[in-house]
């Protein structure tokens, strides 16, 4: 008896390991292929990206350059404004283009009695009200300096606001394309993959200019 369960229980932990290499690791991929790849299928997501890209790039490299200075109150400001302003604009892209903000959050709450909390394009909706949430509360935060200035510029760091502006960004756009992402543990670890894939690309990026100043800095002090 004792060895039928152990051979059941093998066979189930065989059955797994197969499951998890021919099912969920092929997900995977494919979800954090969609990261990398949805600006260049949905070329439409630059009107939100370009701001994205611009503020990062900005960021990561001036403080890449300038090692003595840190991140200020008025640049953790900006970043939760940032992500108040992306918020807005995905609420904008569910409900069209054309109302102005007061209708859409009128529609909002009507959808919400009607659609229920659980309904996809709510679901949708409240993710963005979370982001839109977080961009408020770090706002107030830094406009008031509530915590300590080390641990809200990692709340409200530019790579930290990024990397959950563009996952909303992609998950609401898929989901107004009518291809939704699933909400799942596999998109976690996909965006997750994404964003280590990010760090160590500005990393090698970063390291590799600061490895070409020091050496024109060692040949005017040499030369």
């Amino acid at each position: 008896m004792n060895y039928t369960a152990d051979v059941l229980g093998a066979a189930d932990v065989g059955t797994i390991v197969i499951l998890f290499f021919t099912v969920v690791i092929p997900e995977l991929f494919s979800r954090f292929f969609v990261f990398v790849a949805a600006p260049f299928l949905y070329p439409e997501m630059w009107w939100l990206l370009i701001h994205l890209a611009l503020t990062f790039f900005l960021f990561e490299f001036y403080f890449e350059r300038h090692h003595s200075e840190n991140l200020g109150w008025t640049a953790a400001l900006a970043n939760s404004v940032v992500m108040i302003f992306i918020s807005l604009e995905l609420l904008r892209s569910i409900y069209g283009h054309y109302d102005s903000p007061f209708t859409v959050l009128w529609n909002v709450v009507q959808d919400y009695f009607a659609l229920g909390l659980f309904h996809e394009q709510m679901v949708m909706v409240s993710l963005i009200f979370v982001l839109l949430g977080a961009g408020i509360f770090t706002a107030v935060i830094n406009y008031f300096h509530l915590l300590p200035s080390k641990l809200a510029f990692i709340v409200s760091g530019h790579k930290t606001v990024n990397l959950l502006a563009y996952f909303l960004i992609v998950v609401v756009w898929r989901f107004t394309q009518d291809v939704p992402i699933p909400l799942d543990g596999v998109t976690f670890v996909a965006i997750i993959l994404y964003g280590l894939l990010m760090w160590s690309l500005f990393f090698f990026i970063n390291h590799k200019l600061t490895s070409k100043r020091a050496r024109k800095t060692r040949r005017v002090l040499f030369k």
